[in-house]
């Protein structure tokens, strides 16, 4: 193995680029950095490392983008920053001073991007989803417009995000999970009335057993033992203290 040792505190969070092209890395007092993983000589990777500059506190999440055009990331105070990686390679001069920043309420728990980029246009992004100990979902625009709250559906801290789209089934699920083992499955396919902020009906419960749901994983697929070939089902695993539930 090669070690790649610039961080000066014990490391929290990994994340790797849908592209295979970065890694993101951060440790216990909030130092962000990213690689650019397209070499293979282990000394020309380290020496790309680039510090992202914003957080000063340990991490509540990491992750890159589905286009993997986009880094996001929050810490326990509820600051959220999100980096524009295309500047690396046109403008690397502006690429820590062009950073998107959001103050959510409350501590951010876990984040999520849109999945705008996997329908069959390839639009960017265009929402970051955060999870809040305030026991709200937020919405924030990545174009700068005013972020929304999603309608107050929770009644404990918001812990786990999951998203799951399909447009062969017009299917567009955001999943949100609290740590009452509440989830709250979001519809997200009439983007019209979710980007206005007027998602009071289209969302129903499902109940996980009263545990904090500590882990949540979504997918849409077929029935492989289906008699009828357009038969899909959704898939949901949340992990509950010391279980799992399918």
């Amino acid at each position: 193995y090669y070690p790649i040792d610039v961080h000066q505190a014990i490391i929290q969070q990994l994340a790797l680029s849908l592209d295979g092209h970065w890694l993101a890395s951060a440790d216990i007092n909030g130092v962000i950095h990213l690689y650019d993983l397209r070499s293979d000589d282990f000394n020309t990777i380290k020496a790309s490392a680039r510090k992202l500059d914003g957080h000063s506190l340990a991490l509540s999440g990491l992750v890159f983008s589905p286009s993997s055009h986009l880094l996001a990331a929050s810490d326990i105070s509820g600051n959220i920053s999100v980096w524009n990686l295309t500047l690396l390679e046109n403008n690397p001069d502006q690429f820590n001073a062009s950073v998107l920043r959001f103050d959510q309420p409350g501590r951010v728990n876990d984040i999520a991007f849109d999945l705008a980029y996997e329908g069959a246009s390839k639009q960017p992004e265009q929402y970051l989803f955060s999870a809040s100990a305030d026991e709200n979902v937020y919405a924030w625009s990545l174009r700068g417009e005013q972020h929304t709250r999603l309608t107050k559906t929770h009644h404990a801290p918001v812990s786990q995000l999951a998203l799951t789209r399909d447009e062969t089934l017009n299917e567009y699920w955001l999943i949100s999970a609290d740590q009452n083992g509440q989830m709250v499955f979001w519809d997200l396919m009439r983007w019209e009335s979710f980007g206005t902020g007027t998602l009071n009906s289209e969302f129903f419960y499902v109940d996980a057993g009263k545990q904090p749901v500590s882990a949540l994983i979504t997918n849409i697929t077929r029935d492989p033992l289906a008699e009828v070939s357009d038969k899909w089902r959704h898939l949901m695993v949340g992990i509950t203290d010391h279980h799992a539930q399918v």
